[in-house]
């Protein structure tokens, strides 16, 4: 194609070819424009950036001269790919440093006061040449690196006043017990029989004081008895009289039994005694120290009579468990946006050539204040 210059404005001349996916060639003539599939997208580009700068003022005489007078020149063709228009997600990769931490990091203290009696022995073993020249087998108590497993004894404090404790806790649950069972029976057949008799007795005895004072009184108005002797009758039938009401008032209590709020007192004190077996109890079992999950020993800070306090608990070793593995990452916060829950990760860990896949589980979004990042932690496949 060409442009030549008419009344000082420029115009578009020449015919224009697109090859179209099929491979087919066609020509357009600016006055003619052939619609094909897959073609108008990019005829109309190729127009939006040659076509229209330069048909500005173009007359429809002007361009019929130009095209006659160049009709037997070869026309300009240009080659054109079409590509279909496809949606897609754009992705990126991040790389980041990070440190590679285990699932679980625990702290094994002491809750309770005490001398450490021992290291249980581990799986690991030494051998020692005695003067015979035999070879004797020892074990090793756990030591750092060694494994422990979930419910494995670890260590031991000395129990010996725990155990004191939890047997005088036990003779106060059973004084305590024997006192309710004696307070629910209350009274025996026989205890009340022998009650029934003591009244009777003094009842009996209060009679025969009462005879002898009404004879006293008598013998004392006819000054027949000296009044000191009087005195004594009066004095044996007011004591017989208390007896009386004493005896009566036991009786009626061994009939009636305890009252509710003696059954009560007794049984609050079973319950107090019940607590502190269990305390002591409890107390006891902290003395063995237990693995609390599958580990293994990374740290051991004391060692067999070393002393130990409950409150605040001192350290004895910390252990991790193995099995499963996070590496914890600082994003910088211009891409928080960007990072999700089960993002997919890549992460090369020294000493390995093949990359550890895992998947982003947790997204901290805290921003530090200092560095101006946001934690992530990714788990390990």
């Amino acid at each position: 194609g060409g442009a030549r210059g008419v009344d000082g404005i420029s115009h578009f001349l020449g015919t224009m070819a697109f090859r179209l996916p099929e491979g087919k060639t066609e020509v357009i003539h600016q006055s003619h424009i052939i619609r094909q599939p897959g073609f108008q997208a990019a005829c109309l580009g190729l127009l939006a950036l040659g076509v229209l700068p330069f048909v500005a003022g173009c007359s429809q005489d002007s361009v019929a001269d130009s095209v006659e007078g160049r009709a037997a020149s070869a026309p300009h063709v240009l080659e054109v790919n079409a590509v279909p228009i496809t949606l897609g997600k754009a992705e990126m990769t991040l790389d980041l440093v990070g440190s590679m931490v285990p699932a679980y990091v625990s702290v094994i203290a002491a809750e309770v006061d005490g001398t450490i009696e021992a290291f249980c022995p581990s799986t690991r073993s030494v051998y020692r040449t005695d003067d015979q020249g035999g070879r004797e087998e020892i074990n090793l108590p756990l030591d750092i690196g060694h494994e422990m497993k979930k419910g494995q004894v670890v260590c031991r404090i000395d129990p010996t006043d725990y155990q004191l404790a939890l047997e005088a806790a036990e003779a106060e649950l059973t004084l305590a017990k024997s006192n309710l069972d004696e307070l629910r029976a209350w009274r025996r057949s026989e205890e009340i029989a022998q009650l029934e008799a003591q009244y009777e007795e003094a009842v009996a005895l209060h009679e025969r004081a009462q005879a002898d004072l009404e004879r006293s009184n008598r013998l004392t108005e006819g000054r027949f008895a000296p009044e000191a002797e009087h005195d004594g009758y009066v004095a044996q039938e007011k004591g017989t009289a208390a007896t009386v009401k004493r005896t009566k008032a036991a009786l009626d209590l061994a009939k009636a039994g305890p009252t509710k709020e003696q059954v009560a007192v007794a049984e609050a004190r079973v319950k107090q005694a019940e607590v502190q077996v269990r305390l002591r109890q409890d107390d006891l079992e902290k003395c063995t120290i237990r693995a609390p999950y599958d580990a293994i020993l990374i740290d051991r800070f004391l060692g067999v009579g070393d002393r130990v306090i409950g409150t605040p608990p001192t350290d004895i070793m910390r252990i991790i468990n193995p099995d499963g593995l996070f590496a914890r990452v600082s994003v910088p916060e211009r891409f928080q946006a960007m990072v999700r829950v089960d993002n997919p990760a890549s992460i090369q860990v020294p000493g390995r050539r093949e990359p550890v896949l895992g998947l982003v589980d947790l997204v901290n979004e805290k921003i530090d204040q200092q560095t101006r990042s946001f934690e992530i932690r990714i788990a390990v496949d």
